[in-house]
């Protein structure tokens, strides 16, 4: 799905991505278990759109058990 240039970016009405996959749920894991998420996102009004992790509230930061790879196609 494509956008016009005008509706991906303007400075005075930033907006949130918008997701094109939501990111599945994870329910049954257990403590050390492996996990994955995955999100495809539309930079709506904001072409310098950063992506961040959040839990609880709380942004998670690479670490011994978490690493985060964010991939950007064009």
């Amino acid at each position: 799905e494509e956008y016009p240039e005008e509706e991906m970016y303007s400075k005075d009405r930033p907006q949130p991505p918008k997701f094109k996959v939501h990111i599945k749920s994870q329910l049954n894991l257990n403590e050390d278990d492996h996990s994955m998420f995955e999100a495809k996102l539309i930079p709506v009004r904001d072409p310098m759109m950063r992506v961040q992790w959040f839990k609880n509230g709380k942004i998670l930061h690479h670490g011994k058990n978490k690493h985060f790879n964010i991939i950007f196609n064009a």
